[in-house]
């Protein structure tokens, strides 16, 4: 079985080590990518190296990134062994990213009563962001983690990668296409298209309600917006969202549930 060694760095003679570096985990996770024994090893061993160095409470987010990382490992391992029982029909990866949506919509179903509102926002980079609201209030932290979950799926199964909130053009493996040398981005304008005409059936498939609405021309008007000089209490005002419609901002990054195949 592969093992990880997480490498911590330290500052001179005598001092604590400090937390592994994030090309460490990298590394550490591309060791153990095919293997659900060595993520496993790799989420304890990172458990109990912050747990040494007393910053459970700062490593959350690392800790809930490498939890989904086990966690497909293990799902992408289960997938793979069907093959040897004729179980599937169509790709691995695509059954795998059903596997996942099906999980996450019992997440959903479990914690989330009534119809969700989806917003988001695709920019000319390609730059994916989002909100979901449930009665109002905007549906944050750990309850928004099973809706990232079933929007990357759907990303996956229409051949879109989602790379720290990057989207990119994908094969049917799920491994990024590259043109030129570089990784291709999808093109923001039908990944636009193709979030407002499907995404609500796709959730509603999962037994979701949900109402999915574009604010792309929003995100395209922000820069042009920043760059004028605005006046006046009335000029702030005309500017300010409607009460009780978030809309997609800087803070509302959507985590990459799934990891690089």
């Amino acid at each position: 079985m592969p093992r990880a060694t997480l490498r911590t760095t330290t500052r001179g003679t005598g001092i604590k080590p400090l937390a592994p570096e994030s090309k460490a985990i990298d590394a550490a996770k591309e060791c153990v990518r095919h293997s659900p024994e060595g993520a496993d090893y790799l989420v304890d061993r990172f458990d109990n190296r912050m747990d040494e160095l007393g910053m459970t409470e700062e490593a959350k987010g690392m800790r809930r990134h490498l939890e989904d990382f086990r966690e497909y490992v293990h799902m992408k391992s289960a997938t793979n062994g069907q093959a040897w029982f004729g179980e599937f029909v169509e790709g691995n990866y695509k059954n795998l990213q059903r596997n996942i949506a099906d999980k996450a919509a019992k997440e959903v179903a479990e914690n989330i009563q009534g119809p969700i509102r989806v917003d988001f926002a695709v920019d000319e980079n390609s730059h994916y962001k989002r909100v979901f609201v449930n009665e109002g209030q905007k549906i944050s932290g750990e309850q928004a983690r099973p809706l990232d979950k079933l929007v990357n799926a759907f990303f996956g199964e229409n051949d879109i990668a989602n790379r720290g909130n990057i989207l990119y053009e994908a094969t049917k493996e799920g491994d990024m296409k590259y043109e030129r040398g570089e990784p291709k981005r999808a093109d923001p304008e039908e990944v636009d298209s193709l979030m407002k005409t499907e995404l609500k059936d796709y959730l509603g498939e999962h037994g979701i309600e949900a109402d999915v609405r574009s604010r792309s021309g929003q995100a395209k008007q922000q820069p042009q917006k920043a760059a004028q000089q605005v006046t006046g209490r009335a000029a702030a005002v005309k500017e300010a969202p409607a009460p009780g419609t978030p809309t997609p901002s800087s803070g509302d990054e959507a985590p990459t549930s799934a990891p690089a195949a």
